[in-house]
C-alpha cells in the first residue's frame, strides 16, 4: 500500500469480477463518505482476517446497509453489508503497462450496465459457470449432497421436528440457507433451548435481535396509528408478515419484516395518507406507495395483489377483495380500525404472495404452514370451500403441494376430494419438483399464476403485461438497471422469457 491518505492500492486476485477486473491488476481504491457510493460502484469490504472482497454495489438498502455481487458468480453475496464498513471503491485499475480508469470514461456510463449483465448472469464468466456446473451436476451419479443434509435440518427445524445435533453437517451452510429463506429467526428460537452453543448460534443471535427489534417498532407504530384512526369512518387492513405480527408469531425476533403490508379501500386512500403524514411519516421518493419514518416504513395497497401497478393481476382473485374485507376481523384484541384477515382468506392471500415471488423463500411457506398445521377436519373443509368461493383452489393446491414435499404436512384425512399431485400438471409439478430439490425457480410464480387464470384471452393479458409491464412501472422499478431506456428492456425481458423456459423445461 501507499501512503497517501486518500487513496491506496491492492493487489487484486481470483475471477469473482472477470472480465472487469483480472488476477495481476493492481487497483486504486479511493477512500471516502460512503454517501457517495452509487449502483454499479466496485467497492472494497474489509474481513476478519485482514482481507477484502472486491465486489460490485448492485442494490441500496434502507437503514445504512447495500448487496454486492461478484459480476461473474451467479448469486448476489449471502449477508447484506453495512455502508460504514466499506473501506472505498475502485477508481482505476492497473493493468500490465495500461492505466484504466473506472470513475470515468466509458466505463464509469456503463456502470449500471454491468450491474444489469450481473444480476440477470449475461456476463461470459457467469455462463461458462452455469455450463460448468451444469455438466457437473450431470456428471454425477448421485445428485444427493452436503447441501440436502443442511436444507433437511433445517426443513425438519421449521416444521416442528426435534433435532438432537447437526453434528457432521456444514455450519456455514446452514447459516447460508437460513439468511436466504428468511428463517434465522425461526432457527434461533427453536435451538436456542438446546445443546447448540457456540459461534454459530451467536450468529444466528444478531438476526434475530435485530429483527425483534424493528418488529417492536412495527407494533408500536400499529398502536399508534390505531389511535389515530379511532375518530375516522374507515377501516385499514394489514397483509402479509403484519396480519401475523403478535398473534401466528408471538416473538417480536422470528418473522422478518421489511415494511408494514397495510390496505385500505379505494375511496379512502388519500384520507389515510393524511394520517400518515400527520404522524411524521414522509413519502420514499424511490418506492411508490411507500412511506417511512425513522426506521419503520409503510407500504401501502388498494388490492393485496397490487393490482394498480399490473391490473391482470385481479384475474388472480376475480372475486376483489370484497370478501376479503367482509370478513375481516380486529388485529388484535381492543382494535377496532386496524384489522387483519381471518384465518382461512388470509391462508390464501399468503398463497397468493408466495406464488407472486416464485415460492422464493421458505419464510413464506412457514407462514401458511403456521395458519393450518393445528387445525381441526372442519378447518380444512371450509378452506378448500372458500378456496373454490374465491377461485383460488390451484394456487393453495401449489401450497399443499410444496408443503407435504418439504415439511412432510399431510392435511387431515378426508378434507381433500383429490390428491394434490394428481391435480396438477406435468410443468407445474415440475417447476414445483424443482424447488424441494432446492433448485432456482425464479420468475416462475408467472408462469404458475397462468394455470391460476381462466378462459385463454385472460392468460395472454396476464402474460403480457406481467412481462411488458406498462410505462410508469418502468420508470418505478426498472429505469435504474436499464440507463432509463426502455429499448433495452423490452429485449431484454423477452431473453429472460425464452431462458426461463429453456431451463425449466428441457
Amino acid at each position: 500500500m501507499n501512503k497517501d491518505p486518500d487513496h491506496f492500492i491492492l493487489d487484486f486476485s481470483g475471477y469473482s469480477m472477470y472480465p472487469f477486473l483480472r488476477p495481476g491488476d493492481r487497483i486504486i481504491i479511493k477512500k471516502g463518505k460512503q454517501t457517495s457510493l452509487e449502483v454499479g460502484d466496485i467497492i472494497v469490504i474489509p474481513t476478519k482476517e485482514n482481507k477484502y472482497i472486491i465486489h460490485r454495489l448492485i442494490e441500496m438498502l434502507p437503514l445504512g446497509q447495500c448487496i454486492s455481487k461478484g459480476d461473474s458468480l451467479l448469486n448476489p453475496d449471502t449477508e447484506p453489508i453495512e455502508l460504514s464498513a466499506i473501506s472505498g471503491r475502485v477508481i482505476a485499475i492497473l493493468r500490465k503497462n495500461r492505466f484504466i480508469p473506472v470513475d470515468a470514461g466509458l466505463r464509469a456510463r456503463l456502470k449500471k450496465f454491468y450491474v444489469f449483465l450481473s444480476v440477470n448472469r449475461l456476463n461470459i464468466a457467469a455462463f461458462k459457470l452455469r455450463i460448468r456446473n451444469l455438466l457437473f451436476e450431470l456428471s454425477r451419479p448421485d445428485i444427493s449432497d452436503s447441501f440436502e443434509a443442511e436444507q433437511q435440518f433445517i426443513n425438519s427445524i421449521l416444521c416442528g421436528n426435534p433435532c438432537e445435533s447437526f453434528s457432521g453437517l456444514d455450519q456455514e451452510r446452514i447459516m447460508e440457507i437460513a439468511l436466504e429463506e428468511g428463517v434465522a429467526g425461526v432457527l434461533y428460537e427453536s435451538i436456542k433451548e438446546k445443546d447448540f452453543h457456540g459461534p454459530f448460534l451467536a450468529r444466528l443471535q444478531k438476526p434475530y435481535t435485530t429483527t425483534a427489534v424493528l418488529n417492536l417498532m412495527n407494533i408500536s407504530a400499529l398502536e399508534g396509528l390505531e389511535k389515530a384512526l379511532c375518530d375516522t369512518d374507515f377501516d385499514v387492513l394489514t397483509l402479509k408478515g403484519a396480519s401475523l405480527l403478535g398473534s401466528v408469531y408471538s416473538r417480536s425476533g422470528v418473522r422478518p419484516m421489511s415494511d408494514i403490508d397495510l390496505m385500505v379501500r379505494p375511496e379512502h386512500l388519500d384520507k389515510f395518507i393524511n394520517i400518515i403524514y400527520a404522524l411524521g411519516f414522509k413519502k420514499n421518493a424511490d418506492i411508490a406507495h411507500s412511506f417511512q419514518r425513522d426506521r419503520v416504513s409503510i407500504d401501502l395497497h388498494i388490492h393485496a395483489l397490487n393490482i394498480d401497478r399490473i391490473s391482470s393481476r385481479s384475474l388472480l382473485f376475480p372475486s376483489g377483495m370484497g370478501p376479503v374485507w367482509d370478513n375481516s376481523i380486529p388485529w388484535r384484541e381492543g382494535f377496532q380500525r386496524i384489522r387483519r384477515p381471518d384465518d382461512i382468506d388470509n391462508v390464501l392471500l399468503l398463497c397468493q404472495h408466495l406464488m407472486k415471488h416464485s415460492f422464493s423463500r421458505l419464510i413464506w411457506l412457514k407462514d401458511i404452514y403456521e395458519l393450518i398445521k393445528d387445525r381441526d377436519d372442519d378447518f380444512m373443509i371450509r378452506l378448500f370451500e372458500r378456496a373454490d368461493h374465491l377461485s383460488q383452489r390451484r394456487c393453495l393446491c401449489y401450497a399443499l403441494y410444496l408443503l407435504d414435499r418439504l415439511f412432510a404436512f399431510k392435511p387431515i384425512r378426508g378434507s381433500m376430494p383429490e390428491d394434490i399431485a394428481i391435480s396438477l400438471n406435468r410443468i407445474e409439478r415440475g417447476i414445483l419438483g424443482a424447488r424441494v430439490r432446492g433448485q432456482s425457480i425464479e420468475r416462475t410464480g408467472p408462469v404458475l399464476a397462468v394455470f391460476c387464470t381462466h378462459g385463454l384471452k385472460n392468460r395472454v393479458r396476464f402474460l403480457w403485461e406481467t412481462a411488458f409491464p406498462k410505462k410508469k412501472v418502468f420508470e418505478e422499478e426498472f429505469m435504474e438497471s436499464y440507463m432509463g431506456k426502455r429499448i433495452l428492456f423490452y429485449p431484454a425481458r423477452l431473453f429472460q422469457a425464452v431462458r426461463l423456459l429453456i431451463r425449466q423445461c428441457f
